[in-house]
């Protein structure tokens, strides 16, 4: 996958918590298993570019952090239960404090697989939200 620009966006497969000192900041998993389907991976693509194209300075000073993560390595597996999904999700943790204090599902991206320029506004959208409150 090439970036449309320089902005560096966090991807591992073996992440279990924020390595960011910020005390308020955004986590955002895009949560996948070993199986990746074309539909899993144009999810992913289009969150990332939601990301990178409308936050790239909170991507670049670490208010906003996004983690690409597969759910189904066994370090990883609580991820399910934490968030309650069975499959890829998009997810928005918001910390205060340097403390969890709440996380929102963004279920509606796979009604707008086939809509880039919906989906693209959903995310930001429901980002922008979780921004006015945390950030």
């Amino acid at each position: 996958m090439q970036e449309s620009d320089n902005t560096e966006v966090a991807q591992t497969d073996n992440v279990t918590e924020s390595t960011d000192n910020l005390e308020n900041r955004l986590i955002v998993y895009y949560l996948h298993g070993d199986v990746r389907c074309a539909t899993c991976q144009k999810l992913e693509s289009y969150s990332k570019k939601a990301l990178t194209d409308n936050y790239a300075e909170q991507l670049a000073d670490g208010s906003i952090e996004f983690i690409v993560l597969n759910y189904d390595k066994p370090e990883n597996e609580h991820f399910l239960t934490d968030f309650d999904i069975s499959y890829q999700a998009l997810v928005v943790i918001d910390v205060k404090d340097n403390a969890e204090v709440g996380f929102e599902k963004l279920a509606k991206i796979w009604d707008l697989t086939n809509d880039e320029d919906a989906y693209l506004a959903y995310v930001k959208e429901k980002i922008d939200l979780h921004v006015a409150d945390v950030l």
